[in-house]
């Protein structure tokens, strides 16, 4: 039932989304990549793992917005994603890759970070490190990342992503972003039970 009406909603934004209702594509982008985010993490398979999932030794899930920019040293973009999640991204480039760091905050606490490929040329390393760091395992082993979620033991996420570009995600649903998920999902249902949907008003009231 619950992948059924995210399912819905992903095509209620599309929607709105081409019919023009938003004046920022960029809110509508955001809130749509997270809902995927959630509903990957329900729908894949889940892999355990001993190693915590973290951005640095130094900056967890959980660091507060103005602790990542003074800790961080790349220079950043803010973008206001919606009412309550703010965004940091950076354009960094390590010997031959070059990509994208996007740091996601939810009332001012870190719950995704993500990192996006220009090229598809760094996802052959990437998943090798990642077999070898998390899984313990060596290349020839590489797993199928496109079904599996790595979870650690405090509940934060890795999935790898290439439907588009190639992207790596880190997220957790700590610190009230479960719960934030969960009411725009609820809010729609209500909204769409009562007939007051029109114009998305359900959804513009929550960006």
């Amino acid at each position: 039932m619950f992948r059924k009406n995210i399912t819905w909603l992903l095509s209620y934004v599309n929607d709105l989304r081409s019919i023009g209702y938003y004046n920022n594509l960029n809110k509508n982008i955001f809130i749509e990549t997270y809902l995927k985010l959630y509903s990957k993490c329900i729908d894949k398979e889940k892999v355990l793992i001993d190693t915590e999932i973290c951005f640095s030794p130094t900056i967890k899930f959980g660091s507060t917005l103005e602790y990542v920019k003074n800790n961080n040293p790349h220079e950043y973009t803010i973008l206001e994603n919606t009412k309550e999640c703010i965004t940091l991204t950076y354009k960094i480039k390590e010997g031959p890759y070059r990509f994208r760091l996007e740091m996601h905050f939810f009332k001012n606490k870190l719950v995704v970070f993500k990192y996006i490929f220009r090229s598809a040329r760094g996802e052959k390393t990437v998943q090798d490190l990642f077999t070898k760091k998390y899984l313990k395992l060596e290349e020839h082993r590489l797993p199928d990342f496109s079904k599996i979620t790595l979870t650690d033991g405090l509940r934060n996420h890795i999935e790898i992503d290439n439907s588009v570009f190639f992207a790596v995600n880190y997220f957790t649903f700590k610190y009230g972003f479960f719960d934030y998920l969960k009411n725009i999902n609820r809010d729609y249902q209500i909204q769409k039970v009562k007939g007051q949907d029109t114009e998305g008003s359900w959804l513009l009231k929550r960006i």
